[in-house]
């Protein structure tokens, strides 16, 4: 077994060593599988340190996460710190299983976006503790509405520095219970453009208090139905809030 296992790694080695293609980075994949069925412990407390390390500059969009739900897809899980799954048939329950996940903790960017998230998916991740460490989160192009955006009103992730919800379905009742939340002290970019927010959600968002999002610097709000007037009112806050269509 030990032979067959120095040469799998060896074949990794090669793999991981020649071009950065989405081709390579699938059968990078598949021999980590084939490892993991050999002898799973040591691919988690030998190979994925490698991986991590020697994978470190691949581009986002070909580093990504094998969507087959085997045990060895998810331990692969554990070599990102960027995940991207933009596109990926995910829903709640992949949702559920990512936020449930044991290989997540170094997870620093995750890019869900048009994943077929619901509120309830969104739920999972918002309440996971496997997520602590999360600083960008992008769920944009799904249907979250204002039952999402008060999912993100109660959210555990405090880490996070950057939160895109571009065409998610947020009226000004999910922007005011946004504004209203404390869950992001350190939040310094919102992206709320392409939704449904009109004068009183943008005047709330505009006008966080220093309790609620002290770190917020930069508001993305085009593409809402906010009336001139207010859109020249708010240009005129403290704070670079984007509001051209």
């Amino acid at each position: 077994m030990s032979h067959g296992f120095e040469d799998i790694f060896g074949e990794l080695r090669a793999r991981i060593n020649g071009p950065r293609t989405a081709w390579r980075w699938r059968r990078v994949c598949d021999v980590v599988e084939r490892a993991y069925e050999l002898d799973p412990e040591r691919v988690l407390e030998q190979w994925m340190p490698y991986l991590r390390q020697a994978t470190g500059r691949w581009p986002r969009r070909i580093k990504r996460a094998p969507s087959r739900g085997s045990d060895a897809s998810e331990a692969l899980l554990g070599i990102f710190d960027v995940l991207t799954l933009r596109g990926e048939p995910v829903g709640d329950d992949g949702a559920m299983s990512l936020a449930r996940s044991e290989h997540v903790h170094s997870l620093t960017y995750l890019d869900l976006s048009g994943a077929g998230l619901t509120a309830r998916g969104l739920s999972y991740l918002c309440e996971s503790d496997a997520l602590h460490s999360l600083q960008v989160l992008s769920i944009w192009d799904n249907p979250l509405g204002d039952e999402g955006a008060k999912v993100l009103a109660e959210a555990q992730l405090q880490r996070v520095e950057r939160l895109y919800a571009r065409d998610v379905g947020i009226s000004d009742e999910g922007a005011i219970a946004l504004a209203q939340s404390e869950a992001w002290p350190k939040l310094r970019t919102l992206n709320l453009e392409h939704n449904h927010i009109e004068d009183l959600g943008a005047e709330a968002l505009a006008s966080v208090k220093a309790s609620t999002m002290p770190s917020l610097e930069r508001l993305l709000l085009r593409r809402n139905l906010v009336s001139k007037p207010t859109r020249e009112a708010l240009l005129a806050r403290d704070m670079d809030i984007v509001l051209k269509v």
